[in-house]
């Protein structure tokens, strides 16, 4: 049986020689033709000599590039760095909110979570404690530490080193001390010893610089 079948270019009639076969005899060379003119105004776009924005580096591309592969995918993460600030920024207040109903609903989860924490390293919570002191004013003791002009010059590194160091480890209740009061924290002015030791180191330097409590009165 002979089957026909109509050109999609020219809507002429022609007989199927070839399965699946879309255009007559006429139109096939001049569809080639089409196609080989396109290849080749497309290698040449890719030829076209350009300056990047970024580096100022010379690379060969198409038109509708700007910047060379080494800059393209830098740029592009800066791009969803800075999405990610802006969404951010606009949902402070619902990340707040659900922060609070996360920690209300799992206290007992995070209360575990911190204590195998801070058992595998106790050396974090001590950071935890002078960075809250050193840097934010919702802590009691902020007046004593960060008001004063004290800073937190320590890392999770150097109160690990601390630790081993003077070894807190075998210590029945370690606390971290300053050297000099008056002075930051930094490995040169901080060691870890005994909280009984700690408590009279305290009370020795209370004496020397006593406080006092109580305003005094105005004479009428």
């Amino acid at each position: 049986m002979i089957k026909y079948k109509l050109c999609e270019n020219c809507n002429t009639k022609f007989i199927l020689t070839i399965h699946n076969r879309k255009f007559c005899d006429e139109c096939i060379p001049l569809i080639y033709k089409a196609f080989y003119e396109l290849n080749n105004i497309l290698h040449q776009r890719k030829h076209i000599k350009h300056i990047c924005l970024a580096c100022d580096s010379i690379f060969y591309a198409d038109k509708r590039f700007k910047f060379c592969k080494d800059c393209s995918w830098l740029i592009k993460l800066a791009r969803e760095e800075y999405g990610k600030k802006q969404y951010h920024n606009k949902h402070k207040e619902e990340r707040k909110e659900w922060e609070k109903k996360y920690r209300q609903e799992n206290k007992e989860k995070l209360k575990i979570a911190s204590q195998i924490s801070y058992h595998n390293r106790p050396w974090a919570k001590f950071f935890s404690l002078i960075k809250s002191r050193c840097n934010y004013e919702w802590n009691d003791t902020y007046d004593w530490y960060g008001g004063k002009g004290i800073k937190c010059l320590l890392t999770l590194k150097d109160l690990k080193f601390l630790w081993f160091r003077d070894g807190a480890d075998k210590m029945i209740k370690p606390s971290i001390h300053r050297k000099e009061s008056n002075k930051d924290y930094t490995i040169e002015n901080c060691e870890f010893i005994e909280f009984k030791e700690h408590v009279n180191l305290h009370h020795i330097e209370r004496m020397k610089h006593p406080i006092t409590l109580f305003k005094q009165e105005e004479i009428i």
